[in-house]
């Protein structure tokens, strides 16, 4: 199960333009050919926190 930016409530609707739609397409399809590519929130948060 994925997690819901806390900054999206849970009624709250949105429009994807059709660009937006095609990016988010092909980055699930990149994920579905290679899902150990990239990082995961656990790492990508650690980065974050880690820049001082």
């Amino acid at each position: 199960m994925h997690q819901v930016d806390e900054n999206i409530k849970d009624n709250e609707s949105f429009t994807l333009s059709a660009k937006h739609k095609s990016i988010i397409d092909e980055r699930i399809k990149n994920h579905h050919t290679n899902p150990d590519a990239g990082s995961n929130w656990k790492e990508v948060k650690q980065g974050i926190t880690s820049i001082k």
